[in-house]
């Protein structure tokens, strides 16, 4: 797998790559508490961070 280049979805914006990864990151924490950020963030930037679900 090391030859391999990773690639997102085809239809991924940057963005939307970026709003995933502050998400997982959230969850892997385990912490609820740390989704607080990454809701927060997607209040003030909702013209740019695609809002996945609330």
């Amino acid at each position: 797998m090391a030859d391999r280049e990773y690639r997102p979805a085809p239809n991924m914006t940057e963005q939307e790559l970026v709003a995933l990864a502050a998400r997982l990151a959230a969850v892997a924490t385990g912490n609820p508490q740390a989704m607080l950020p990454v809701r927060s963030l997607h209040t003030e930037f909702a013209d740019c961070l695609p809002i996945i679900s609330q």
